[in-house]
Order: C-alpha cells, then sequence, then structure tokens
C-alpha cells in the first residue's frame, strides 16, 4: 500500500473504533485492522497508531474465532458492542456462542448481563444457556462489592501473581463463601464478592477503620 493509502487506513479506523457509532461493523473493522497490521508489521504497531490498547486490539480480533453463523449476525448489526462480541468469544463451545448471540438479539440481553451469563458459563460449563440465563436473572440483584486492581500494583519483584493464593487469602479474610468472581488479565485483577463477602468486608473495615478497598489490598497483597 503507498503511504496515503495507509494514513487514510488509520483514520478510518482510528474514527471507527474510538466511537460506537460506527460506519463499519465488526467484522469489516478486523478486516481492515489485519491489513493494517501487515503493513506495519505487528498487532502492537496497530496498537500504537490507532492509540489502542493492545487488550483492546485482541478483544476486536477476538471476533474472528466466531463461528460463520454469529460473524452474520455481527455482519447484519445486529450484535455491534465489542463488548458482547468479545465475551461470547470466551465460550469455548462453539453451539453455545451460536446460541447466547440468537438470545441476545431475540431477548436484547444487556453487556453487563452478557458478562454475567458468560461468567456463569466458564465457572460451569455444564450449564446450558438458558440456565446461565436465569441463574443470572436469579442473582443479578444480590448486593455485591466489585473492585479492580492494576495487575502491577500487585507484582513483588516482578513475580507473577498466584491467582490462587490470593483467592486463598482472600477466603481466608472475608469467609470461604466470600468470591463471587476473580479473574486476572496481563493488565488487571478483578474481585467480585458475594453478599456474604461484601457484608464481612464491610464489617472488618470499619472495625480496622479503614475503607474496603484497603482492607481488600492489604489482604491481598500480604
Amino acid at each position: 500500500m503507498k503511504k496515503k493509502e495507509i494514513e487514510a487506513l488509520i483514520i478510518e479506523l482510528i474514527l471507527n473504533t474510538h466511537t460506537t457509532r460506527r460506519a463499519l461493523n465488526l467484522i469489516e473493522i478486523v478486516d481492515k485492522i489485519d491489513i493494517l497490521k501487515k503493513e506495519l508489521g505487528s498487532l502492537s504497531a496497530v496498537a500504537k497508531k490507532l492509540d489502542l490498547s493492545d487488550e483492546t486490539i485482541r478483544e476486536f480480533r477476538s471476533v474472528k474465532t466466531l463461528p460463520s453463523e454469529v460473524k452474520k449476525i455481527i455482519r447484519n448489526r445486529n450484535i455491534d458492542s465489542l463488548d458482547i462480541a468479545y465475551r461470547i468469544s470466551l465460550l469455548k463451545d462453539k453451539d453455545k456462542q451460536v446460541c447466547l448471540a440468537l438470545k441476545i438479539i431475540e431477548g436484547g440481553l444487556t453487556s453487563k448481563a452478557v458478562r454475567g451469563v458468560v461468567s456463569i458459563l466458564r465457572r460451569d460449563p455444564n450449564k446450558t444457556i438458558e440456565e446461565a440465563i436465569n441463574k443470572y436473572n436469579e442473582i443479578k440483584n444480590i448486593i455485591r462489592y466489585k473492585i479492580i486492581f492494576p495487575y502491577k500494583s500487585l507484582m513483588r519483584n516482578n513475580q507473577k501473581i498466584n491467582n490462587q493464593n490470593i483467592k486463598m487469602k482472600i477466603k481466608r479474610e472475608l469467609g470461604p463463601n466470600s468470591i463471587y468472581e476473580f479473574s486476572i488479565t496481563n493488565r488487571f485483577v478483578t474481585l467480585i464478592l458475594s453478599e456474604d463477602g461484601f457484608r464481612t468486608l464491610k464489617k472488618k473495615a470499619k472495625e480496622k477503620e479503614i475503607t474496603k478497598k484497603e482492607l481488600i489490598f492489604q489482604t491481598i497483597s500480604s
């Protein structure tokens, strides 16, 4: 590609990746990201040019892994949310990916609902989509506490964080059923407490005269 063509492609992608009101569908965006990758040499270079994180670029490209039935839905823009498409891609079962996509366009599941349903299915892959949706509807109004830490803030001497070790510390401090969801990416540690966990956290933070966030951080980093 000529320099001006590359510049035009970069501008087009910036205009379509920094907003939810896009001229292109997600499949078209991913195709153009791949074209730009060939020109620039790497996805990191693409991310830098588009002023996006590497993680966001990976989320866009996750669309390529989806079954053809789901891609057709995305091309028709019946699903046009990057977050929703990415969450669907996290399911390992292709049939469930298709089923969830159909449920989304039939029932109008929000991004928040899709995140919840996918989280349930990843913890219990034997559940059907319908069972996971019903489970989400049962628990969605339960009081929970969500906190996100930068991954690097918890590292010691550049060593990787031990997932199981952190969960064990939290359960020891707040109770065996305190964790609703716990996940680690290369950028963030996300913790969502159950109602019981949140109640215990609130009580202990008050006793120690510190904030809930400070207590969680102390527990994780001890």
